[in-house]
């Protein structure tokens, strides 16, 4: 695909081409044409540590329920190790207008064992794409900067 962008006097300008590989119909593309320079995402994690199963149960939001009770029922195979990772995003524009960024977080469903994650606090509000993705619209102010934090509670 050749994208074009029309210029001050409304003359088609070539911006950029992307391929597009074999994609299923209806499903969501995503094509970059180049990378801004002027604005940046610099993602760090800013704290990780080992929580307990209870710590674990505590954010869980959902309960089996049978007959109006709740049911509970588990099998220890393996210890089970989990971890609350804050991850903090800084963004940064250099244009002269505010700008909105999406900032798409992947990783986060790796195998069968680790797709249950949990998110009990982010600064603004996302949307889970998939099991793997999870999308942020952030605004940035011009000539400015802004920091949002994620909390993730996972098994890897």
């Amino acid at each position: 695909m050749r994208f074009y962008q029309r210029d001050r006097e409304g003359t088609p300008q070539f911006i950029g081409e992307k391929g597009v590989g074999h994609t299923p119909m209806g499903s969501d593309l995503s094509l970059v044409t180049g990378d801004a320079f002027d604005i940046t995402v610099k993602a760090e994690v800013e704290k990780r540590e080992t929580i307990t199963s209870a710590e674990w149960e505590k954010s869980a939001r959902w309960r089996v329920v049978k007959n109006g009770t709740v049911v509970e029922e588990a099998t220890l195979e393996r210890p089970k190790t989990y971890y609350r990772t804050v991850m903090r995003y800084t963004l940064t524009n250099a244009k002269s207008v505010p700008v909105e960024v999406q900032l798409t977080q992947t990783g986060l469903g790796g195998s069968w064992w680790a797709n249950d994650f949990r998110i009990p606090a982010e600064d603004i509000a996302g949307e889970q794409l998939n099991v793997d993705r999870r999308r942020y619209i952030v605004p940035v102010p011009a000539n400015g900067e802004r920091v949002i934090r994620v909390t993730y509670e996972t098994r890897y």
